[in-house]
C-alpha cells in the first residue's frame, strides 16, 4: 500500500553550478591607437579596471615607462621612444570588466 503524504524527494537543481565552478564571461575587446610620439591609448569596449604596472606590454625595442588610467575605458601608456613603425603586443587580462571578465589580447603595428 502506498502511504499518502510520502517523503519529500531531494533533487539537486540542475541549473546551479557545482562546487568551485564559476560562470565564464567573454573577453572584452580592446583597441589600440597612437596618440603621440611616445604614447598610445588602450580603449576597452566596456568599463574596466586596468593593471598600470605595464606587465606584458611590449613595443618592439622600446621599454615601458608608465601607464595611467584616464577614464573607465581608457589607459594611456608611455614608452621610452617614438612608437611609429613599431610592432606592439598587449596581453590578455590587462583589465577586468565589471562582471569579472578579462580584456582580450591585442597586437599589431603603429
Amino acid at each position: 500500500m502506498a502511504s499518502y503524504p510520502g517523503s519529500k524527494v531531494h533533487r539537486k537543481n540542475r541549473r546551479k553550478l557545482g562546487r568551485g565552478q564559476t560562470p565564464s564571461y567573454p573577453p572584452t575587446a580592446v583597441t589600440v591607437t597612437s596618440t603621440g610620439a611616445d604614447t598610445f591609448k588602450v580603449v576597452a569596449a566596456v568599463p574596466c579596471v586596468f593593471d598600470t604596472s605595464g606587465a606584458g606590454i611590449t613595443v618592439a625595442t622600446l621599454t615601458f615607462v608608465s601607464a595611467t588610467q584616464v577614464s573607465t575605458t581608457e589607459l594611456d601608456v608611455t614608452m621610452s621612444g617614438a612608437i611609429s613603425g613599431h610592432a606592439y603586443s598587449i596581453p590578455g587580462g590587462l583589465g577586468v570588466n565589471f562582471m569579472g571578465g578579462a580584456t582580450a589580447a591585442a597586437s599589431g603595428t603603429f
